[in-house]
Order: C-alpha cells, then structure tokens, then sequence
C-alpha cells in the first residue's frame, strides 16, 4: 500500500512536533528529527549516504554505538565526511535512552500537546494574509446561499461580470455580481 502523504506533508508534520525518545523502540534513526529537533540524515548526510542501514530504530542504533558499524567507507571519504561524522557522533554520545519510558510526539500548535484536526488545520495557513472581506462575509445578515456566493466572489472563483470583461468574454455588464 502507498504511503498517502507527501514530503509537504512530512514537513509539516515535523514542523508541527517535537519528539521525546524514551527507549527508542519507535523512533526512527535516521529520518525522525529526534536530536534537537533535526534529522540525523540532515546532520551528516554523507554519512546518511554511506551508511548500510537506513531503517533502524534510536534503539537499535544507538546500543553499542551500532550506527558506527554500518557505515561503508566510500573511496571517495573526504574532509566533509570526517566533520559530519564527529559532528554526529559528539551529538550522540551526550544521548542517553530511558529504558522504561516509551517515545512520544508532542504537537506544538497546542497547550496540551494534543494533536487536534483544527490546529493542523490552521497550521497549514500560519503566515498567510487573510482579506478582511472574509470576516464582514460570514458576520452579514444574509441567507447562507447569498454569504457563500459572495465568499466564492471575493476569492474570485465564481467568473462575475468584471472578471468576464477583462477577458473580453460576453456578458450583461449590468450587474457586477453577475
């Protein structure tokens, strides 16, 4: 079955959570932002790119310092590489697992750290400009039929009679809403 989310997705819902690793059983190694909210792949990703396995846990990886064994050195191991690879490995060794704590996500768009549809809802639209139109639309006296034509007007969905002449379509002329 295919994975129905993209990598905007993805990115928002990294944007959106923090990760607490307890003992690292679910916690996805290299593509989870489990260190100071950063993937380890972004950290190092030469060291990402050499490395024989992809899809451990926090867990697996980190018992023994594991995640060291698995990486192939390339013919081509440069400086770069040498400077992500204790770059990661000064960040990990400062990491210690809780045995009998489980991970946990906490979402961020929430005081209780919840996830909850309507704030991943209005997180989508954090940093977008809202018309002051659309406030004066819903709070009108007005059928709900005329509200929602006119919310459709404002966002210039429906083609009225300004939108047909700029285009040199045929039209009335007589009414702008129409």
């Amino acid at each position: 079955m295919r994975d129905p989310c993209n990598m905007m997705d993805y990115s928002l819902f990294y944007a959106s959570s923090s990760i607490f690793v307890g003992n690292g059983a679910r916690t996805p190694f290299w593509d989870a932002p489990w260190v100071n909210d950063r993937k380890p792949r972004d950290i190092a990703p030469l060291i990402y790119e050499a490395s024989d396995t992809k899809n451990w846990k926090v867990h697996e990886a980190l018992s023994n310092d594991v995640w060291v064994s698995i990486i192939c050195i390339p013919d081509s191991f440069s400086l770069n590489h040498l400077r992500q690879f204790v770059t990661l490995w000064t960040t990990l060794r400062g990491f210690h697992l809780e045995e009998d704590a489980e991970d946990d996500i906490v979402w961020k768009h929430t005081a209780s750290g919840q996830y909850t549809a309507e704030s991943a809802y209005k997180a989508q639209f954090l940093g977008t400009i809202k018309s002051p139109m659309e406030h004066t639309v819903w709070r009108a006296w007005a059928p709900p039929k005329v509200k929602f034509f006119a919310w459709l007007a404002i966002q210039n969905i429906i083609w009225t009679a300004d939108r047909l002449e700029k285009r040199g379509w045929p039209n009335c002329g007589l009414c702008t809403l129409c």
